[in-house]
C-alpha cells in the first residue's frame, strides 16, 4: 500500500505550507518545485499514474499540458 503522504504533491512552497497547516502529514508530502514537475511525478510514478494522486499546482500563465486530462476540482481567480 502507498503512503497517501507521498500521493498529495504541492508545486510551491506556499501550497506545501497551506495543505500541511490543514491536514498535517505523517512524515511530509511529496512536494515538487514547479507544475511541470509535479505533472512528470503524476505521469511517470507507477503508483501515483495507476492509482491516486492529488496534485496542487498554481494557475501559471502556461497551462502544463497534463493537466488537461483531469478535472479540475477548485479554482480561484485573482
Amino acid at each position: 500500500m502507498i503512503d497517501l503522504d507521498f500521493t498529495i504533491i504541492p508545486e510551491c512552497y506556499v501550497d506545501t505550507s497551506l495543505i500541511e497547516a490543514i491536514v498535517p502529514p505523517k512524515q511530509g508530502y511529496n512536494h515538487q518545485k514547479g507544475c511541470s514537475v509535479v505533472a512528470k511525478t503524476m505521469m511517470e510514478h507507477k503508483q501515483l499514474k495507476d492509482g491516486f494522486a492529488l496534485g496542487i499546482i498554481d494557475k501559471d500563465k502556461k497551462e502544463v499540458d497534463y493537466a488537461l486530462l483531469f478535472d479540475e476540482i477548485a479554482c480561484k481567480e485573482q
